[in-house]
């Protein structure tokens, strides 16, 4: 099925009532027929019938004044025929340099087993410059490699990171590696207030509402009886405090209220190393834009996108002092919580001080934190031995 394309076209002539007739008598194809005055009119023709009434000789002056289908983007394309030309050859050589790999890293901590994978890689194709193997393919090779050394090899593994090989390895062998007991006491990893102890293993010498300084010991790991040491274990528990936080923060003054308006409109892009080349003239800076990356290349910056814009309108609104006190308190809030866990919260806060210039507010925040504290410190027992002799 041929799907014809139609154009909308002026025709220009003395009796143009006869013209029409000539049409509809050679079944003649139109639509959309609009007359302007007795010698002219426009109407909608096939571009096939466009084309005979040019060749054939005619009273009537025909001409295009819209297109439409694939002559409409025929001609778009050729009025942009060597960005379409770079767009394509650039599309060719990003399909080229993303399928090559540029580099392959072992990772193993031995130099010998790094150049020996290497090697083996090389062996079924797989180096530097060359074509990357689809996943399948690559796993093919991974138990060809094991096959084959079975023997010095227990696992293998490749991940393709855009154009760079990853490759992990163990060896076969059984390391027997005796795991030396630790043993460590529990301790202050910050200076505070205790509020809470837990402890499944190990001597609490501290209490609530004791004042620790950092490094303290709370619940220790060495077990005395009779003041005298009678065994080591490892200390575990849970220590929460009350810690001691000043923030500082600072505020604007001015914000930009925006309102967005329904306003939108599309363009295409390409960005080459950061550089925008636009198939479309710029719009206005009052309209706000957000991509979307139809190609990508992870090689270097080049992509291929559509850039929606929605017109907005920008206000300048200064803040009274007190919501500007009261927004720099929340931003200094947030900096808190961003760095507590579940289990901890903030006991309370206060303004210290605060100043004023012409542009911004800065604000001391004073914090109660219920956090914890907890820290493992390993026992020196030399020292206990050292004071037992003594």
């Amino acid at each position: 099925m041929i799907i014809k394309t139609k154009v909308l076209v002026l025709v220009k002539g003395k009796n143009i009532e006869l013209f029409i007739n000539k049409l509809i008598k050679n079944n003649v194809f139109f639509d959309n027929y609009k007359k302007l005055n007795k010698d002219s009119l426009i109407m909608r023709i096939y571009y096939e019938d466009y084309l005979s009434f040019n060749k054939s000789k005619s009273i009537y002056k025909i001409t295009i004044i819209k297109k439409y289908g694939y002559i409409y983007f025929l001609e778009y394309i050729n009025n942009d025929k060597s960005f379409f030309i770079s767009l394509f050859l650039s599309l060719v050589m990003i399909f080229i340099l993303s399928h090559m790999c540029f580099k392959i890293n072992v990772i193993h901590s031995n130099y010998n087993v790094r150049k020996f994978i290497i090697e083996n890689l090389e062996e079924y194709g797989i180096k530097k410059y060359k074509f990357i193997p689809n996943y399948d393919k690559r796993t093919i090779i991974i138990n060809k490699i094991l096959k084959k050394n079975k023997d010095k090899l227990e696992w293998l593994e490749i991940q393709k990171n855009g154009n760079v090989l990853n490759v992990r390895v163990n060896e076969r062998k059984i390391n027997k590696s005796e795991k030396i007991e630790k043993y460590e006491d529990v301790v202050a990893k910050k200076d505070g207030i205790i509020k809470n102890i837990s402890s499944s293993q190990g001597e609490i010498i501290k209490e609530i509402n004791d004042f620790v300084k950092k490094g303290d010991i709370i619940i220790t790991g060495a077990i005395k009886k009779d003041d005298e040491v009678k065994k080591f274990v490892n200390a575990k528990g849970r220590v929460y405090a009350e810690v001691w936080y000043k923030v500082n923060v600072e505020y604007p003054l001015y914000y930009e209220d925006i309102k967005y308006y329904n306003s939108v409109k599309n363009k295409f892009v390409i960005s080459i190393f950061n550089k925008e080349f636009k198939l479309s003239k710029n719009y206005e800076d009052n309209y706000i834009s957000k991509n979307s990356k139809l190609i990508k290349s992870n090689i270097f910056p080049f992509f291929v996108g559509i850039k929606k814009l929605r017109k907005i309108k920008k206000n300048t609104i200064k803040l009274r002092e007190e919501e500007a006190l009261e927004y720099a308190n929340d931003l200094a809030e947030k900096k808190i919580l961003n760095n507590l866990k579940k289990d901890e919260y903030i006991i309370s806060k206060n303004t210290l001080n605060f100043h004023i210039n012409s542009s911004k507010i800065y604000v001391d925040v004073f914090f109660k934190v219920y956090e914890d504290i907890t820290n493992k410190k390993e026992i020196d027992i030399k020292s206990y031995i050292n004071e037992t002799k003594e």
